[in-house]
Formats: C-alpha cells, sequence, structure tokens
C-alpha cells in the first residue's frame, strides 16, 4: 500500500511530465518487456491484471510515439514525443485473448516472440511447469525437493522461487528437463499456461503484430557454447517461423535474458536485425544502418499498479537506481580515502 501511495504521488506531482522530456531530449527509447497478461492469479508467477495493463496502454499511447521495430530500423528523425516499443515473450494464449482486444481497437502495434518447439509440442518453457507445480503439488516429488532444499513444510513465495529458477539455470538442460518435465503430471490441467497454436500466432502477425524467436526450446543460451544447440536455438527457431508464418524473423530475444559471448555472436550472423536482452535500461538512440545488427535493452514491465509501471517504463527506475549506485560509490570513496 506504502508503494502503491507513492508512486501515485509522484506521478500526480508531474514526474512523468519531467520524465518525458528527458527521454526527448537525450533521444532515449524504452523497450518494454512483457509475458502473462492476465486476471489468474499465480503467487509465484503474477501476471499483469487486463485492467491495469490496459491503463498503462491507453496512457502510453496518449503521451509516448509508440512503433514497431520495423519502423526503428527506418527512423531517421527522433520525433517531438519520446520513443517505446512492446516487446512480449513466450507466446501465451492469454495474448491472444485479453491483448490483442485492446491492441486492436487502439491500434497499437508491437512484437511477439515465441518458441517454436514449444509451439509444436504445446508446452510452456519449464520456468511456468515449475512455478505451477510450487503452488500445487510441491510435496509429491522429494528427489526434486532434496535437490533444491526446498523445505516441505514451508511456504515458497515470488522471491524463492526466482531463487529456485537461478539455481536451475546452472543444470544442463536434460538434467534439468529430467526433473522439470514429469512435474506436469502433478498439476491440474486446466491450471498449465496454454501458448498460441500457429493459426493464433499468424492471426496476432496479421494484425500487426510482428513474429520473433525466443529460441527454439527456450533454452538459457547463457550456459551453452556447443554449435549445435546454438543453430538449433537460433537458426532453426528462425527456418521453423518463417516455415509457418511465411515470413523470417528479423528479433531474437534471448531466453532467460541474456546470452554469452558465443551464443550473442552466433545471432549477430545468424541474419537477424535485433537481438533483445534484459537489462532494465534505456536505449540510447541513433539513426541504425540497413545491415546493423543491433543489440538493445529491454525494461522488465509486470507489476498491478499501472502508475508505477508507467514510470518504470519512462526510466524512473532506472534513474533512481543509477544514483543509488553513485552515491553509492562516494560513500565507499569517503570509507577508504
Amino acid at each position: 500500500m506504502i508503494r502503491k501511495l507513492l508512486f501515485f504521488f509522484l506521478y500526480i506531482i508531474g514526474v512523468p511530465a519531467f520524465l518525458r522530456r528527458k527521454m526527448a531530449n537525450n533521444r532515449e527509447i524504452s523497450i518494454l518487456l512483457f509475458h502473462r497478461i492476465s486476471n489468474e492469479s499465480d503467487l509465484l508467477w503474477p501476471a499483469m491484471p487486463i485492467k491495469s495493463f490496459e491503463k498503462l496502454i491507453l496512457k502510453l499511447k496518449n503521451t509516448v510515439e509508440i512503433i514497431s521495430f520495423n519502423e526503428l530500423k527506418s527512423l531517421e528523425i527522433y520525433p517531438r514525443k519520446p520513443v517505446m516499443l512492446l516487446s512480449f515473450d513466450d507466446g501465451y494464449v492469454d495474448f491472444l485473448q485479453d491483448v490483442m482486444p485492446i491492441f486492436k481497437r487502439l491500434q497499437i502495434k508491437a512484437n511477439h516472440n515465441i518458441c517454436p518447439g514449444l509451439v509444436e509440442i504445446a508446452t510452456p518453457p519449464w520456468t511456468q511447469i515449475l512455478s505451477l507445480y510450487l503452488s500445487f503439488k510441491s510435496s509429491e516429488n522429494e528427489a526434486l525437493n532434496k535437490k533444491l532444499l526446498i523445505d516441505n513444510k514451508s511456504f515458497v513465495n515470488e522471491k524463492m522461487f526466482l531463487a529456485i529458477c537461478k539455481q536451475l539455470l546452472n543444470y544442463s538442460d536434460n538434467e534439468r528437463n529430467d526433473l522439470i518435465m514429469p512435474l506436469l503430471a502433478h498439476i491440474p490441467a486446466e491450471k498449465v499456461y496454454k501458448l498460441m497454436d500457429w493459426d493464433q500466432i499468424n492471426y496476432c502477425y496479421n494484425n500487426n503484430i510482428e513474429i520473433g524467436s525466443h529460441g527454439y526450446m527456450h533454452r538459457n543460451l547463457l550456459q551453452i557454447w556447443d554449435s549445435s544447440i546454438l543453430e538449433n536455438e537460433i537458426i532453426e527457431s528462425s527456418k521453423k517461423i518463417e516455415e509457418r508464418t511465411g515470413n523470417k524473423p528479423t528479433i531474437f530475444a534471448f531466453a532467460n535474458a541474456m546470452g554469452n559471448d558465443d551464443s550473442r555472436q552466433f545471432v549477430r550472423k545468424s541474419g537477424y536485425q535485433f537481438s533483445l536482452i534484459l537489462m532494465d535500461k534505456l536505449f540510447s538512440w541513433h539513426p541504425l544502418k540497413k545491415e546493423e545488427h543491433t543489440e538493445l535493452p529491454r525494461i522488465n514491465i509486470s507489476r498491478a499498479d499501472w502508475r508505477e509501471e508507467y514510470l518504470r517504463a519512462l526510466g524512473f527506475h532506472v534513474m533512481v537506481k543509477k544514483y543509488l549506485n553513485f552515491f553509492d560509490k562516494i560513500i565507499c570513496f569517503g570509507l577508504t580515502s
């Protein structure tokens, strides 16, 4: 409640107007990352409520310039309003049900990055399988619980869930899949997050949604150097999307935020025009060359309070973090001098 009151206060005193001027003067671009937009509750991986999302999009439409990645590539002059791009990951069916009606009504352009291998088997990413398992049946897999040091009697909250995910990122794909995939049998079928099928993905594409790749099977490319796996995740995912939609994707979004040097270089050489990573920072715009591959940071948007997320989209949290880091350095310098 205190957090919500704080951002309400910041909103009404005019902080957004200051941030918009700052973005436009500095020619900064904000690329927003969304996942699930839904009223279904999930304590470990909360979705942004539909009404909150709609209010945020309405505010953005009226105050910033929302463009597509294709338009970003050809942008020659920074407009008077700050520029934003909207990006979604994973391909959940709630995008079709809850987001597309809003986007069609408001004529919003956006990007959605899918995992064609997961679309083919109609299975969500492992992180979502784990969150649902821990929410419903965490006492039924002693081997997993012991390996991850999960106490059956303890309540697993969002912070603990993220820590478990971080731990699992260090596992090999096969080892992690051997632990995670059997968990589907312990989750009520109606609770498993459904992915869009190819017909639904094509419907989105035909209505101003740029389809990008999120890897073939949502593998963690921060931990992979094997060229055959990189080829499958990066090149084969592009081929499958082109085969199913008739359009070669120009956008690659790294699963789990970021890749290592090898995978990032692999993407640059694979014909994609953009690669997306999660860095929670703004992009300093410059005219892009047609042949130039551009790596873009994204800002994660997920909280229910649309005012806070509007401020986040305008770079408020980035700015605060920057100043806090600056003051930390000053304090450390004072202590050591």
